[in-house]
């Protein structure tokens, strides 16, 4: 239900024929929306019918539909929505909705939505300075997200690309960020074992691709600590140095160290020959006098090579 000052209409976009009744729907935004805190707004999905009567509404917030990511206090979550097509080939359109303030820092940031049928969200990626490979990226303040445009496959990977406006980026010069998207969605499965600086944070980007990199960051982490990279098939949530390992142990790559102030990041180019719709589980572990048996681990994530 909306209610006075939501601003809906702030953003909008179409999402195609979603429902698939042969009519064209549409992505709103209402930025000043106060789901779950002030202003963090929210993006409704409107399933139209051929008399421009609406059939259907699915809401999208941080208290509905599904989204598990975490919007920030006068962020204009939905200032800005674009369709982006199906990243994940599940048959659904998929969107990207513009936070032009991302809370009162004004950065800014875009959230990649991917969609199920019925409108909820699948899974969320935040592309924001210093996240989601945007690095260097834009400079804090930038209102990076303030104006998307879906591109189509403009780089000829097969999968959709999308340019971001950061309209005072550059010292208010303003700038344009042509993102080419990744196909590969990456799933938070948890798992973490807290080590001297608390549980390593896991992060996976990328598509998995041949011709294409994958790219690990683990934040957190002891300073200089030895790591090894587990990869599964499958899952086997077994007890393991004082926590849980995640994947089944079909991989483990070891001989890595964080840097001194607790990051590590590997950067994988993806083979040739990876079955489609193949998913794979990612876990790592370190060396930390701090967990209870000298050891620590990151939460493990989930990637799905494309059909």
């Amino acid at each position: 239900m909306l209610t006075n000052g939501d601003a809906f209409g702030s953003g909008l976009a179409s999402i195609g024929d979603f429902d698939g009744n042969g009519i064209t729907d549409l992505a709103v935004g209402a930025v000043h929306d106060d789901d779950g805190g002030n202003e963090l707004g929210a993006v409704y999905l409107i399933m139209l019918s051929p008399a421009f009567g609406v059939l259907a509404v699915h809401k999208i917030s941080q208290t509905s539909g599904g989204f598990g990511g975490t919007l920030l206090e006068g962020g204009f979550f939905g200032g800005s929505i674009a369709g982006i097509g199906d990243l994940d080939n599940n048959g659904v359109q998929d969107i990207a909705v513009g936070v032009q303030l991302d809370g009162f820092s004004t950065k800014g940031a875009v959230w990649i939505l991917r969609l199920a049928a019925d409108g909820s969200v699948l899974a969320e990626e935040k592309l924001a300075p210093g996240l989601g490979n945007l690095e260097p990226g834009p400079e804090s303040g930038s209102q990076f997200g303030a104006s998307l445009e879906a591109l189509g496959d403009w780089d000829g990977d097969g999968l959709p690309d999308l340019a971001v406006g950061a309209p005072v980026d550059d010292f208010s010069k303003g700038s344009v960020y042509l993102l080419h998207l990744s196909g590969s969605s990456w799933t938070d499965l948890g798992g973490g074992l807290a080590g001297t600086d608390g549980v390593p944070n896991l992060q996976g980007k990328g598509a998995l691709v041949f011709g294409k990199t994958i790219d690990y960051r683990v934040d957190d982490v002891l300073g200089n600590a030895l790591g090894f990279l587990v990869v599964g098939f499958g899952v086997a949530n077994a007890p393991l140095k004082g926590g849980v390992l995640v994947p089944t142990p079909d991989l483990i790559i070891g001989g890595f160290s964080s840097f001194g102030w607790g990051v590590l990041t590997l950067e994988v180019p993806w083979p040739a020959g990876v079955p489609a719709a193949l998913t794979l589980y990612h876990q790592w572990w370190f060396v930390d006098p701090a967990g209870p048996v000298g050891f620590s681990a990151s939460n493990a994530l989930s990637s799905t090579t494309p059909d």
